[in-house]
């Protein structure tokens, strides 16, 4: 879980960088997935989309597009599935 915007104002095309250091390395890198989660139950926060940019064996890196102007409290919920190291 990654918090995003917290009662953020945002214009449609603005983009948010997130980043995650997993707490112990993984062998190789994981099979990972990313899911908005509209936290503020916005108009504007319905309407993002997320990116997974880099999954390394310590790290996930994505970013979130907002689609639509408006206030937002979004985060992304990760989930990670991968050999332990």
């Amino acid at each position: 879980y990654v918090e995003v915007a917290n009662n953020a104002s945002k214009t449609a095309g603005d983009e948010v960088n997130f980043s995650y250091d997993f707490p112990s390395d993984f062998k190789y890198a994981p099979i990972s997935t990313a899911t908005p989660i509209n936290v503020g139950n916005t108009e504007a926060g319905r309407n993002v989309s997320v990116i997974l940019k880099t999954v390394t064996t310590s790290k996930i890196e994505g970013t979130v597009k907002f689609n639509t102007t408006g206030d937002v409290s979004v985060a992304v919920n990760l989930i990670v599935i991968g050999i332990p190291n």
